[in-house]
C-alpha cells in the first residue's frame, strides 16, 4: 500500500510537473520569439525607410536641379527642344517654367 501510494505519487507529480514546465516553457519562448522578432522588424523597416527616403530625396533634387537649368535656359532664350534634350525634362514641364 505505502510503496504503491508512493510510487503512484510520484508518477503523477513528474507527469503534473512535465506539463507545467513544457507550458511555461513554450510560454517563454513564445514571448521571446514576439520581441526579437519585432526587434529585428522594426530594424529592417527602419533601414529600409531610411533607404527610400534617401532615394525619393535624391530623385527629387535632380527633378529640381534639372527645372533650374531649363529656367536659365529658358532666360537664354534657348530653343525648347534644346532644353528637353540637355534636361530631360517634358515640353510641357519646360513650358510651365515660363
Amino acid at each position: 500500500g505505502l510503496k504503491q501510494g508512493k510510487e503512484e505519487g510520484l508518477k503523477q507529480g513528474k507527469e503534473e510537473g512535465l506539463k507545467q514546465g513544457k507550458e511555461e516553457g513554450l510560454k517563454q519562448g513564445k514571448e521571446e520569439g514576439l520581441k526579437q522578432g519585432k526587434e529585428e522588424g522594426l530594424k529592417q523597416g527602419k533601414e529600409e525607410g531610411l533607404k527610400q527616403g534617401k532615394e525619393e530625396g535624391l530623385k527629387q533634387g535632380t527633378v529640381a536641379e534639372r527645372r533650374k537649368i531649363a529656367k536659365n535656359l529658358l532666360r537664354m532664350e534657348v530653343e525648347i527642344e534644346k532644353i528637353m534634350d540637355a534636361t530631360g525634362l517634358t515640353k510641357k514641364e519646360i513650358e510651365e517654367l515660363q
